[in-house]
Order: structure tokens, then sequence, then C-alpha cells
């Protein structure tokens, strides 16, 4: 017996040192959740426009909008409503000139998060600044305090230069095309049927509907306008798309957000937007440099109904 208690106490010494070792090696090294909150709180008093969402969103970059606003894109590659309302939360409480939020809200979203995609381990990369989980057990908990398990046990974060960008500026990691320039149906088909059939599930859908009621009514305490965005898709995307679960998402998103339009909330829904062709697409989703440029004069027209100048002074 006190052989076994040696051996498993001298195991126990070995993973212990293991585990120092590797928390110790990671312990400056950020990701991009890391960095994507050292933008906030970097630019968190000059700044009164923020957008929210995926990588179509990233596509859009920094808005302009004829220098009305200080914008920061806050896009995260994959990005789900729960993490979304979480950033929400994050910025309306940090940010005192913080006028409008841009929020983009594709309809596969409401049949999306990160654990159906196999990105659940983005939850525990935002849990120390959101100190929220999908799964707030004590073992996950644990998990998300450990700098080498946040970083999904990526050694190469090792030999890798420090992350930096500027203020305002997306990763690179979130607004990568999904192709390698070479557009043909069948990769159109593959890219619609990943988001709006194969990584589409509709038991999410109710839970991503609270989601938004929270953002819109959020706003509305805050007295910051809200404004949804559902982007522009190329055609074959909006042919290939699933034919089930898509009306359905749409009617959802139109059920929840119509209600709660007024001086602060606002849904724009460009998906079939006939003003956006292929040619202002990089790929079957993301818009380019051209198709940005033309969804800034369109969206510049459509805030100026968020009369947001005018609004009372946040308290």
């Amino acid at each position: 017996m006190r052989r076994f208690l040696s051996v498993i106490g001298a195991a126990s010494a070995i993973v212990l040192a293991l585990v120092l070792l590797l928390e110790g090696a990671f312990r400056n090294q950020k990701n991009r959740i890391d960095v994507l909150f050292d933008r906030i709180e970097a630019s968190r008093d000059v700044v009164d426009l923020v957008l929210i969402g995926n990588s179509h969103v990233g596509a859009l970059g920094d808005l302009d909008l004829h220098g009305k606003y200080k914008s920061l894109n806050l896009v995260v590659g994959g990005q789900d409503l729960f993490h979304a309302a979480a950033i929400m939360r994050y910025v309306v409480g940090r940010m005192p000139r913080l006028k409008v939020i841009i929020i983009g809200v594709d309809y596969h979203l409401l049949g999306y998060d990160l654990k159906g995609s196999n990105q659940d381990f983005l939850d525990r990369q935002y849990y120390p600044y959101i100190d929220s989980l999908y799964d707030n057990g004590f073992s996950n908990r644990l998990m998300a305090k450990s700098r080498f398990l946040r970083s999904n046990r990526d050694f190469r974060q090792l030999f890798a230069p420090p992350a930096r960008q500027a203020v305002g500026e997306p990763s690179s990691a979130d607004v990568v095309p999904v192709s390698d320039g070479k557009l043909t149906r069948d990769g159109c088909r593959k890219r619609a049927a990943e988001h709006t059939k194969i990584g589409f599930d509709d038991r999410l859908m109710s839970k991503n509907a609270s989601l938004l009621r929270e953002m819109a009514e959020s706003g509305k305490r805050a007295r910051v306008s809200v404004l949804f965005v559902t982007l522009p898709k190329t055609r074959c995307y909006r042919e290939f798309a699933d034919g089930g679960n898509i009306p359905g998402a749409r009617k959802l998103l139109y059920d929840v957000l119509r209600p709660e339009e007024g001086r602060h909330v606002l849904y724009l829904d460009y998906y079939e937007d006939q003003r956006f062709v292929d040619g202002d697409f990089k790929d079957y989703d993301h818009m380019n440099e051209a198709g940005r440029a033309k969804f800034q004069k369109v969206l510049q027209a459509d805030l100026e109904r968020l009369d947001t100048h005018q609004r009372p002074e946040r308290d």
C-alpha cells in the first residue's frame, strides 16, 4: 500500500508540475478574444459606433459613414448570438460616448451556436471578460480559468509573434474568404448547406430569439440606438440555402425584431436586396471592397432614420 501511495503521489506531483509549466508558458499569450477586449479598452473613451457580428460584418471593416461616427469593428469569425449579446452588454457599460450599435443577424444565426460548430473553446476564451459560459458548471469554469485550455491547447502560439492590431482593425482570421478565388456552383452549394442545413439546429431558435429581444431592450434602456442588419448574399447562396430552415428563421427574426422597432431599434434586411450583385462579393457570402463601399452608402442613408444625434444624452 505504501508503495502504491508513493506512486500515486509521484504521479500527482508530475501532473501538477506539468500543469504549472503549461500555465506559466501560456501566461502572457493572448488569444484573439483577449485582443478583441484589449481593443475595446483602448478605444472605450473615443468610440461612438461599434459593429458586432461574424465574418460577414468583419468584411465591412471600419465604417466611415462620412466621418459622422468613430467606429470600432468587433467582429469574431463564427460569432453566435450568445456572445454577440455578451459583447453588447460589455460595451454598453464601458463606452460613455456610445451612440450606435450595429449587429449582424444572418438568418442562419437563429439556429446556430459555437458548440454546434465545434468552436466551444471560444466560449472559455470569453469567460474572463463576461463571467458566463454555456455550461456554468464547476469543472467548465475551472477549465475556463486555465490559460492553456483557453488557447485550445495550441502550442503554435508559443512560437508565433505577439498578436497586435490597430484599434478598430478586425483580425485577419475573422475575415478570411471561404474560397481560393475559384467560385463554383458546387462550392456555393456546400457553403450555403454549411450555414443553413448542416450547422443549423432549430432547437436553438427560441433561445436565440430571446437573445435578440435582450439586445433590443438593452439598447432602449441605455438609450443607445441598435441597428440589426441582415447583410446581402450572392444569388447562388440564396438559391441553395435550405428551403425549410431559412424561411422559418427569417419569419422568427421578423416576428421578434419588428415589434421592437422604435426610436432606438431598427431592423434592416438586405439579404435579397437587388442593389447588390455577385460582383460585390469576394466569395459566396462576404462582400469585397466594391460591395463594402456600396453598402456604406446604403447604410448611411438608413442610419439617418435612427436620428441618434437628437437623442437625449445618456445618464
